[in-house]
């Protein structure tokens, strides 16, 4: 679009140019004058040709052009960025369809407070939600401390830990089906107080188990847990297998 303006206007002048030679060798109807008798002092100074009426009016209306070229291509510029904008609304209000595909999310977090190996089940269930494909409420995917997965698909699943400013060091892992680590965070810093955490994108099978473990043999390796909801465990489905 900006180069089809770019080259309308380049024939535009080329066009007013041909114009202007061409009005410069016209004859003109007046006499031309006699040359004056007077010698001419030291060097003549060049002449500068008047522009014609119609010339300015040429230059006038290039300008003006020039200007609403400039004009539709800001504007080309702005829709461009818009169109961008929308095409990628679309791709995230089309990544799961009503009726179509299942759809799966969980947000919950941790409210114990413990030490030593164990696995957490001590959970405040903020959305436990799983839509069939055919649009009906399905069976809640979280309960206990395990999620499990309702239908095959992609999950994004994250797991965050407070850990107490005790003991030597915390692990805790994420498991598939209580022995498969799927992904691990911890702490070693012990004289204070951190929350870390990670997120994962994994393909389940349908009705595999999830669970969170501190792995952490030492009785002062502790989770806390605070009026804050620093313990967070979180699932949604990210695609359909």
């Amino acid at each position: 679009m900006r180069f089809s303006v770019l080259f309308c206007l380049l024939v535009l002048l080329a066009i007013l140019t041909v114009e202007v030679d061409a009005k410069k060798k016209k004859p003109s109807k007046k006499p031309s004058k006699k040359p004056s008798k007077k010698p001419t002092k030291g060097k003549a100074k060049p002449s500068k040709a008047k522009l014609t009426k119609q010339q300015k009016a040429n230059i006038k209306m290039f300008n003006a052009l020039k200007k609403e070229a400039q004009a539709m291509a800001d504007e080309l510029t702005k829709l461009t960025a818009e169109i961008e904008a929308a095409e990628k609304l679309a791709e995230v209000s089309n990544r799961h369809i009503f009726n179509t595909d299942a759809l799966v999310v969980v947000d919950a977090h941790y409210t114990g407070n413990q030490c030593g190996p164990f696995t957490l089940t001590s959970y405040t269930t903020n959305i436990n939600v799983y839509q069939t494909a055919a649009g009906a409420a399905g069976t809640a995917p979280f309960s206990g401390g395990t999620f499990t997965a309702p239908v095959a698909g992609w999950y994004h699943i994250c797991s965050f830990s407070r850990f107490r400013n005790s003991g030597n060091s915390n692990d805790v892992t994420i498991l598939s089906g209580g022995s498969t680590v799927l992904g691990g965070y911890g702490n070693a810093v012990t004289y204070d107080w951190r929350t870390t955490g990670i997120c994962i994108d994994e393909f389940l099978s349908a009705n595999t188990a999830i669970t969170v473990r501190q792995q952490s043999g030492g009785g002062s390796d502790c989770l806390q847990s605070t009026g804050w909801p620093y313990n967070k465990f979180t699932v949604h489905t990210i695609a359909n297998s």
